[in-house]
């Protein structure tokens, strides 16, 4: 299966289609790990139809052992992504609420549902604001770091599970995710999904998604990362520009969305800054990436001690990167009849 993309190249809509069912078969971390690992040898041989599929194959899978895998991908980096995760600015977390008419009122009367909370990167920031709010996240570390980052307030409901498995009679004024949503959309059920999305929020209500994507450095740098490590694409995204990030989002998130009619985006919000960190620092950053947290240990390190070394040869202690955040303003339609 996996010599015959590289044999084919590209063929379009042959070449995802021919593909699609035998990588929808992939029923376990350890086989979707292996296809990350020899798939990662030129990324950007594939399609990104074909890269699609083969990241929501780690939702696709009905098993119990698979799902388990997949909610508790991230518990080993727990400490790391509390740390080095880049967060969602205050001016862009206000500016986007303003955008949500019903939480214009007495906040503690605002009922939000938070999807994927992760260790608190936007809970506490909602939960200071005095918002009435329902959190999920599948991972129990993740959780945990949340109730413990947002110990000092009442106003947070904690729930140990993912969205397809959250059952609520509450429609609630707005529905946050930050950083999450591809999680909760994407895969075989994603339809059913983005309906139940749309039947919890309430009719003048907004679905808020905000991204703080992951920054990454110069050009030049990559490139020598690439060669360093005989790859085209050496991170994640590839690009260190706002419209390369969103680009993704828009594939992978927007769409689901408003293709059945639910939602329309109504605006984006955009953030840029510029950081500075020590390329160990931005090391343990990228160590909290899902691509690379089920690379085999071996790969890990090789991966992550070239590009640390790129990083010094070029930058010394301090990487300049930009650091762009942006949060979408997705509004529900009128359900369809007829």
């Amino acid at each position: 299966l996996i010599p015959s993309l590289f044999n084919r190249g590209h063929r379009g809509e042959d070449l995802w289609r021919c593909e699609a069912s035998s990588f929808r078969r992939f029923s376990s971390h350890l086989e979707v790990a292996a296809a990350y690992s020899i798939l990662s040898v030129d990324r950007n041989k594939m399609t990104t139809k074909v890269w699609q599929i083969l990241e929501e194959s780690t939702h696709d899978s009905d098993s119990d052992a698979a799902k388990q895998q997949r909610n508790q991908m991230y518990t080993d980096v727990v400490t790391l992504y509390h740390e080095f995760r880049p967060r969602y600015p205050e001016t862009l977390i206000d500016n986007a609420i303003r955008e949500s008419p019903m939480l214009q009122k007495d906040t503690s009367k605002c009922k939000v549902l938070e999807i994927g909370c992760g260790p608190g990167t936007l809970t506490l920031p909602l939960a200071k604001r005095g918002f009435d709010i329902t959190t999920l996240d599948p991972g129990v570390g993740m959780l945990n770091k949340c109730k413990e980052v947002c110990s000092g307030y009442q106003n947070v409901i904690f729930h140990q599970l993912p969205f397809q498995g959250f059952q609520s009679d509450v429609q609630f004024d707005t529905i946050f995710a930050g950083t999450s949503l591809h999680w909760a959309i994407s895969g075989k059920d994603q339809i059913e999904a983005v309906k139940k999305l749309h039947s919890m929020l309430k009719d003048d209500g907004k679905l808020i998604l905000f991204w703080a994507y992951p920054p990454e450095p110069s050009e030049d740098i990559r490139n020598a990362a690439a060669d360093a490590l005989g790859v085209s694409k050496p991170f994640y995204f590839g690009s260190d520009s706002q419209e390369g990030h969103e680009k993704s989002i828009t594939e992978r998130v927007h769409k689901p969305l408003t293709d059945g009619g639910c939602f329309e985006v109504s605006k984006t919000l955009h953030t840029e800054t510029i950081t500075h960190p020590s390329p160990k620092d931005y090391i343990s950053f990228l160590k909290t990436l899902s691509p690379n947290i089920i690379k085999g240990k071996e790969e890990a390190k090789k991966y992550f001690d070239t590009i640390e070394q790129v990083l010094v040869d070029k930058c010394g202690q301090s990487v300049p990167m930009k650091a762009f955040s942006s949060a979408n303003i997705i509004s529900k339609l009128p359900s369809q009849t007829g």
